[in-house]
Parts: C-alpha cells; structure tokens; sequence
C-alpha cells in the first residue's frame, strides 16, 4: 500500500513538472514570436503597445536618439507610455552598436523612435498585436 502511494504521488509530481515546463515553454514561444531580431522590416504596419512588466525604455522624440519622450530619472516614464497605442511605420538606422530602431506613430504623439538590441528578445519591450485576419 504504501509503495503504490508513493508511486501515484510521484506520478502526480512528474505530471505537474510536465505541465509547468509546457506552459513555460509555450509562453517563452510566444514573445519570441514578436522578436524580429535584424529584420525589423516586419513589423512595418502592425500595432502595438509597449509591455507592462517592461524594465527601464528609452523612447525618442528624435531619429538620432537625443530627446527622450516623457524623460523620468534618465529614462522613459513607462507608465506614460502604456495608455498609448503606436503604429510601427517605418525603420531607421540606430546610432547605437547591436540596435535597429523603429519609428511608431501615435495620432496624439505624432512620431516617436524605439530602439532595441537586434541579439537580446529580452529587452524587446514591444507587444505586437496579432493580425485579426490570420
């Protein structure tokens, strides 16, 4: 009895471990799904919004990435930033190393610039909306 108990205890443990790797898994697949590394060409036309749970951004008012928007203790206030819904329409060219920018437009902001690390999904803020068509 005791032997079949521990048996189905262990049975139950390797299920939710089975289960908590697929839906780390799953959620990790996911954001990758919205990093374009290099190819930031992609994301031309979609929408998007920036991440709640984003650390610290840095948003511009200009390409060449001197006049931060809604500049808080050397950075974008974050919490600005999310009542906002921007259109990515176009890409420039980052004067950072190892960053591509995008230019996302807002009808109250007008053009702002973003730009990311093209070798690091973790520090790619962004949450692209899915296409309602697909």
């Amino acid at each position: 009895m005791y032997l079949n108990n521990k048996t189905f205890v262990m049975k139950k443990f390797m299920n939710l471990i089975t289960i908590a790797f697929v839906i780390v898994s799953f959620n990790a697949l996911s954001q990758e799904e919205t990093f374009v590394g290099e190819n930031s060409e992609l994301l031309i036309g979609k929408t998007a919004t920036f991440d709640p749970d984003m650390g610290y951004v840095d948003v511009y008012e200009d390409s060449t990435l001197k006049f931060k928007l809604f500049e808080k203790k050397f950075h974008t206030n974050p919490k600005k930033l999310l009542q906002y819904s921007f259109v990515i329409v176009g890409v420039f060219k980052s004067p950072r190393i190892n960053q591509k920018g995008l230019i996302l437009k807002n009808e109250e902001l007008g053009a702002v610039y973003y730009s990311y690390y093209t070798k690091d999904s973790s520090n790619f803020y962004l949450i692209i909306k899915r296409d309602s068509t697909k």
